[in-house]
């Protein structure tokens, strides 16, 4: 079983990491290119020093973290959208239909996840239980469905080699590994209960100090002026993909006018 110390000291390096980073953003002026991310820091760093405030089995302590379950959903889903405004600024049409399939697989896998519960939900059971029970389902129905949104933007980023700025692609793995391993601790969680309960806690700390201290490090104003682009190929074979996806944007387009 993981030591108090080592899990206050864990929770202390990723709450640094967020602020770091925010103020970084402000004084490099990143943050009205990276606005999403900024408030979320600022949400990410509320809602761990609610967790110290509030005893975490109390009435308000439930009530506040269903709250900030609803406000972290829709702070991943814009953090989504902003990842991909920022990846697909020049392809409005493949933007348009990217975020069109991100909201569609959403509604589908909350509503599935919500359904999947409805045989285990009884009349007998306690109101605050029931609500808990709703809650997590549509939780495993987001992050499955962003989960899926994030791992098919990287490889669209290893398949296409769309010039980006280096801040952008540091943003869209850091912010990849941050959000896939807290899925991967629901999952857990699902799987064995409560079993390993502290352990799966643990890890997701280490990950989450890792990445506030990534986008720490690694954003900056000179990330901005510097272009990368992935895969690493022939310029003959990245000026055709390059074509071919110009080609795939106006078709989208003209099929998207009236």
């Amino acid at each position: 079983m993981p030591s108090v110390a080592l899990v206050s000291y864990l929770q202390f390096l990723s709450l640094l990491g967020a602020a770091l980073t925010d103020v970084k953003l402000l004084k490099a002026g990143l943050f009205r290119q990276y606005t999403v991310l900024f408030w979320f820091l600022i949400f990410f760093i509320l809602s761990s020093l609610s967790s110290l405030v509030f005893d975490v089995g109390s009435q308000v302590y439930q009530k506040l973290w269903i709250f900030t379950e609803l406000v972290l959903w829709a702070f991943e889903i814009m953090v989504m959208r902003e990842l991909c405004r920022l990846i697909l600024r020049k392809y409005q049409g493949l933007l348009t239909l990217g975020r069109w399939a991100m909201y569609f697989s959403i509604a589908v896998a909350v509503v599935g996840s919500v359904i999947s519960l409805l045989p285990r939900i009884t009349p007998a059971m306690p109101q605050s239980s029931r609500i808990m029970g709703y809650a997590l389902a549509a939780e495993r129905g987001v992050d499955l469905s962003l989960a899926l949104s994030l791992l098919l933007t990287l490889a669209f980023l290893t398949l296409y080699p769309i010039p980006l700025p280096r801040n952008v692609l540091v943003h869209s793995v850091v912010y990849s590994v941050f959000f896939l391993s807290n899925t991967f601790g629901v999952l857990m969680r699902v799987i064995l209960g409560m079993r390993l309960k502290d352990e799966v806690n643990l890890f997701l700390m280490g990950i989450s100090s890792l990445c506030t201290f990534a986008w720490f490090l690694f954003l900056n104003a000179k990330g901005e002026e510097m272009r990368v682009n992935l895969p690493w190929i022939s310029s003959e074979h990245e000026q055709r993909l390059l074509e071919q996806l110009d080609a795939l944007n106006a078709t989208i387009l003209r099929a998207s006018r009236p």
